[in-house]
């Protein structure tokens, strides 16, 4: 959520961020204040986050101080956090790490599903990178749980899983297809007039298996498209087979979990197994992204932390890779050739993180990657807009 200096009610509403809220962080002028409280458990020894922000309130104070701010002004500054660290919202047991943001005009509060690592942050722009690890496109996709007995479409989001109804009309399980034992043709759970044939004494048919997910495939395609997320299939290697022989789906990853859904497997388990397979999958976009630094010239690309942070300030980033868990420790204006803000001196940013911020306010696209799958093992590269002498890495 966020409130101004004016209106501080409902403060601890701790949601999860959107990409708005992205975009508002992004624009925030400085000083600016990052806090990241990591879950806490009652019984378990974890500090309260009440208890944490307490302890981290000074030190900001002073670090305020050295940047340049008036003694009153960090006061003033500081005064909502201050009121904040006693809130029972911040004594109690919470399971997802917490984002606070303040700046002289804002203040904003969020959940992040990710597991980030804890402190707090004085810098010229609020450090984004757990609100874009939160977005980032692959902590939601669907699941389908391919078995005999019972297929099911779960959307799995961080740790949390949810059923989606299957329209009427669509199977969700050999008998559906088929029919029922007695001879009648199964209409059950189906739109008048769709019927998927009887069973009664007959053995399945060798294409069995490819018209029954042809039969599915065709009743989700509308939900697929709704949703607009990967698609993890689970179940045995023949009946996956088979799906991905009769779906276009072009989010159907290809990689699934070997784990049967007949068998007694949670819907945790295969959520938990399609989430390591997502870790290791590049949507479209990302490998446009990937595959653009690879055949760029060297006008067009760099992994240079200067010139990237130039060609940022300026505009003329498309694609910026950041390796996932990244920092890189500097004085960002110095390195981007910009003056120093005026009142205010900073000298140890987040460069991956100001880097970040910069793309995102030119409506260019950041994309997180995994570090085997960086270019040249660095940190950040950058795929340019356009040739730039200057941006050659």
């Amino acid at each position: 959520m966020t409130v101004t200096q004016s209106g501080t009610q409902d403060l601890l509403a701790f949601s999860f961020p959107t990409a708005v809220d992205l975009t508002e962080l992004c624009h925030a002028e400085g000083p600016c204040i990052s806090i990241i409280l990591e879950p806490h458990r009652a019984g378990t020894g974890s500090q309260a986050s009440g208890t944490a922000l307490k302890s981290m309130l000074p030190q900001i104070g002073t670090q305020l101080e050295s940047c340049g701010m008036h003694p009153q002004d960090v006061t003033t500054l500081l005064a909502p956090l201050e009121a904040m660290n006693t809130d029972a919202t911040l004594l109690a047991s919470h399971g997802d790490p917490l984002c606070i943001y303040r700046s002289p005009r804002e203040l904003h509060c969020f959940s992040v599903r990710p597991m980030v690592e804890g402190g707090w942050h004085v810098a010229e722009r609020f450090v984004v990178t757990p609100v874009l690890t939160h977005l980032d496109y692959r902590n939601t996709f669907l699941l389908l749980a391919l078995a005999a007995k019972h297929v099911r479409l779960l959307r799995c989001e961080g740790g949390e899983i949810t059923a989606i109804p299957f329209p009427d009309g669509v199977p969700e399980s050999e008998t559906d297809f088929t029919g029922d034992l007695s001879g009648e043709e199964h209409t059950k759970n189906h739109s008048p007039g769709v019927k998927f044939g009887s069973s009664a004494g007959r053995e399945k048919s060798p294409h069995f298996t490819g018209d029954f997910m042809k039969a599915i495939d065709r009743g989700l395609q509308p939900v697929y498209r709704e949703q607009g997320l990967p698609l993890v299939l689970s179940g045995v290697d023949g009946e996956m087979a088979a799906y991905r022989s009769v779906s276009d789906y072009a989010a159907l990853v290809p990689e699934g979990v070997k784990l049967s859904p007949d068998g007694g497997v949670t819907g945790a388990e295969m959520a938990k197994a399609g989430a390591e397979i997502l870790k290791r999958w590049s949507n479209p976009a990302e490998k446009q992204a990937l595959a653009d630094f690879e055949k760029s010239g060297l006008a067009r690309r760099s992994t240079d932390s200067a010139a990237i942070l130039q060609a940022g300030a300026a505009g003329q980033i498309q694609h910026l890779l950041v390796k996932r868990g990244g920092h890189l420790v500097g004085d960002a204006r110095k390195l981007a050739g910009i003056g120093a803000a005026e009142g205010y001196v900073y000298r140890t940013d987040d460069l991956v993180n100001a880097a970040a911020v910069e793309v995102l306010l030119h409506k260019g696209m950041v994309w997180l990657i995994e570090p085997e799958q960086m270019p040249e093992g660095v940190v950040m590269a950058a795929v340019m807009r356009y040739a730039d002498d200057k941006a050659g890495g």
